[in-house]
């Protein structure tokens, strides 16, 4: 892996939540990171926004509004408030970054060009130890080495309705 990555995660939980310890970083959803900590992709709530970071490499963002920069993305998801969310994160190195949330595409923005592979997953949380973890549910996890098309992107959406989405 290093040129492409796809994320499809199903979840439920409080897009409001945060963190007691460091309340300017993200709740995290997954992440995937090097020795170094740092991130090829990062998912995470904070404040009623979802950011994802895509192969971005530097300062981390703390943004309680919309906004965007090479290989980072603030998404208001507000409108998703108490319910399941299908998250499909599908980022292209030096390219372009797609967000999706129950099968439609909300938002793409300008993926960071650093060469990342990953060695560590973490699922709820970013690492041993940090204290920002997601809390809530999640239903169903997969990661792929590719850049996954529509098609598959809405297979797992219909595939992820069977959670009550």
């Amino acid at each position: 892996m290093g040129k492409s990555f796809s994320i499809n995660i199903t979840i439920e939980g409080d897009i409001y939540q945060s963190n007691s310890t460091n309340q300017n970083y993200p709740s995290t959803i997954v992440a995937l990171s090097d020795e170094q900590n740092k991130y090829m992709c990062w998912i995470g709530f904070y404040k009623g926004y979802m950011h994802v970071y895509s192969y971005k490499s530097g300062p981390k963002a703390n943004y309680d509004y919309e906004s965007s920069m090479q290989g980072f993305i603030s998404i208001d998801i507000s409108k998703y408030v108490d319910k399941k969310m299908n998250i499909q994160v599908i980022g292209e190195r030096g390219k372009e970054t797609k967000v999706y949330i129950n099968g439609e595409l909300i938002k793409t923005f300008q993926s960071g060009d650093e060469k990342f592979t990953y060695k560590y997953v973490t699922i709820g949380d970013l690492r041993v130890g940090r204290n920002l973890k997601f809390t809530g549910k999640i239903y169903n996890f997969a990661i792929y080495g590719v850049a996954l098309t529509e098609e598959d992107i809405l297979e797992n959406y219909e595939e992820a309705k069977k959670f009550g989405l």
